[in-house]
């Protein structure tokens, strides 16, 4: 690899100097960007990295850092590299190092999920050939991973769980993962759960409070109403999910983040059907205790109502179920006008090319007003998150967007 001599006393001057920072090693596989030198203890060895000073053109970069070198420490600044050989053994190699060393140029690997003892690869078509040895060097390398599989469809089943293929390791699926300060445990292979949604999990159960009852409507095994409940003290969280190994999971993870049981209720059902059913009674039964509480107490009350729809390619279709969701409760009319009734919707925008956020915005309220038809309807566009997609030779870029 190439290097550059420098005297011992000016390594300090010259560590933090741009061509240093962007040039040298990285302090990896048994080597130092900075070593010493082997002939001569008042020289230290300044190591590069032969792949960095190409990017630029190598005879420019070297020019480059022998110019700030001199600009620094004078006429002791070395004029021209060296080469070192070096013997680095595959054990000091790193994951990176490893999958550069076996894979074509032109070819690049942009790593994977890890969710407990299972890494979660997402691999492109081109590098599908690769996959058994990008599997074999993960298991080897990370003795934290003793399974490692990669996604071979999207998601096409009404579980919202993938196809996947063994590339190294056992297969064991049930694993236990931790996100937000919670813990959960999972089978992988049955049960949907997606490393990258962690930041939205968060973001959403932020907007919660003591006053709070949350419906989550696909509610998988508790991303939501587990850290609503335990970290948000909200007053009743009501969870449903088709996959009725997803609550079965959630009712575990319960008793393993130690939540009260009488906080969060569960439901096996269709999405519609939770909709259509269960949240006009159960919020008529809130709202009745409600009222004779406040009765009683001569005070108003803060209740606050959320609806979660986390299932992007569908939630748009779940919508119109929300109009006239309380007519046979007419009751409840006066009551319904003086609390907020929230419904966080999470749905894709799809574009042909890449579109400024305001383009994604717009059709998203239009998508949003033409499902509902409610012309006075409150509406909040919180968040977008763009995703590019390859499929064949097509680009899709798309964007989930909640819309409350």
């Amino acid at each position: 690899m190439p290097y550059l001599k420098v005297p011992a006393q000016s390594v300090g001057k010259i560590v933090g100097l741009p061509s240093i920072l962007n040039n040298t090693i990285k302090k990896e596989e048994g080597l130092k960007p900075i070593m010493d030198s082997a002939d001569n203890k008042n020289e230290k060895l300044v190591l590069f990295n032969y792949d960095k000073l190409r990017q630029n053109g190598e005879e420019t970069t070297r020019s480059k850092i022998v110019t700030e070198l001199k600009a620094v420490i004078g006429d002791e600044a070395p004029s021209e590299f060296g080469t070192l050989e070096k013997e680095v053994m595959y054990e000091k190699w790193s994951v990176a190092s490893c999958l550069k060393a076996v894979l074509p140029p032109g070819l690049e690997f942009k790593g994977f999920s890890q969710i407990g003892h299972i890494a979660h690869l997402n691999l492109k078509e081109e590098i599908l050939p690769y996959r058994f040895v990008i599997g074999e060097l993960i298991h080897d390398k990370l003795p934290n991973v003793k399974t490692v599989v990669n996604k071979t469809d999207k998601i096409n089943n009404e579980f919202r769980v993938f196809d996947m293929e063994l590339l190294a390791g056992e297969p064991k699926y049930e694993t236990e993962t931790a996100e937000n300060g919670l813990r959960y445990k999972m089978d992988f292979s049955k049960v949907f759960w997606n490393p990258r949604l962690s930041n939205i999990h968060e973001r959403i159960v932020k907007k919660f409070d003591k006053d709070s009852v949350v419906f989550d409507i696909t509610s998988g095994i508790g991303p939501f109403v587990l850290p609503a409940v335990k970290q948000r003290n909200i007053r009743k969280a009501f969870a449903n999910d088709l996959n009725p190994l997803s609550i079965d999971y959630l009712k575990e993870n319960i008793k393993l983040n130690k939540i009260s049981v009488d906080k969060i209720e569960t439901f096996v059902m269709d999405a519609a059907d939770f909709i259509r059913d269960v949240i006009p009674e159960q919020y008529s039964k809130i709202a009745e205790s409600d009222e004779k509480e406040l009765a009683c107490n001569n005070e108003i009350s803060g209740i606050n109502f959320h609806a979660i729809m986390n299932l992007p390619a569908l939630s748009l279709t779940f919508l119109p179920i929300f109009r006239g969701l309380l007519r046979h409760h007419s009751k409840l009319r006066a009551y319904f006008q003086s609390h907020t009734f929230w419904i966080h919707c999470h749905f894709f925008v799809k574009a042909s090319a890449d579109e400024e956020d305001e383009w994604y915005r717009n059709n998203a309220e239009c998508f949003v007003r033409d499902t509902v038809k409610i012309p006075d309807m409150i509406l909040q566009l919180s968040e977008i998150i763009k995703l590019i997609e390859s499929q064949s030779r097509d680009l899709t870029r798309r964007a989930m967007i909640e819309a409350m």
